[in-house]
């Protein structure tokens, strides 16, 4: 809704709130048939159902470069219907990773891998020690 009648909106100011409105449908639909359900399972729902969007060329985008694709509420209902009962919708990884070898600014607190700086491509020997944990949702 605008002011004004010619007035279009797109990119981030009307895809946060078309995403928060049709989230929001998800949850209402899930709440009236007294479903269980958690923040991994409705993300995963929505990433795994989404419409990927074509490029000018007709093929599809990277979801790198413009994400997972405009949000179907729809199917992301159906999908959490077939799937919402199992322990593995909800897993979760704790990562955490540990750069030796060369100096780095992160230290063992790293939230990841980075090796762009001088020191890393200089280091005779760099090693990242890489440790995933899954995590259940605590009620599966």
């Amino acid at each position: 809704w605008t002011l004004q009648g010619r007035q279009l909106m797109n990119g981030t100011s009307m895809a946060s709130p078309n995403a928060c409105g049709g989230i929001t449908l998800l949850l209402s639909a899930l709440a009236a048939r007294g479903e269980r359900w958690s923040p991994a399972s409705i993300r995963r729902a929505i990433e795994t159902t989404a419409l990927r969007t074509p490029n000018a060329t007709g093929s599809a985008v990277e979801v790198w470069a413009l994400g997972r694709g405009l949000l179907q509420v729809g199917a992301a209902l159906s999908w959490l219907e077939e799937h919402g009962g199992h322990a593995h919708c909800d897993v979760r990884f704790e990562l955490s990773a540990t750069t030796h070898g060369c100096s780095t600014a992160a230290g063992t607190g790293a939230r990841g891998v980075y090796l762009r700086e001088p020191q890393h491509s200089s280091a005779s020997e760099v090693g990242v020690d890489v440790f995933v944990r899954p995590r259940l949702h605590e009620e599966a």
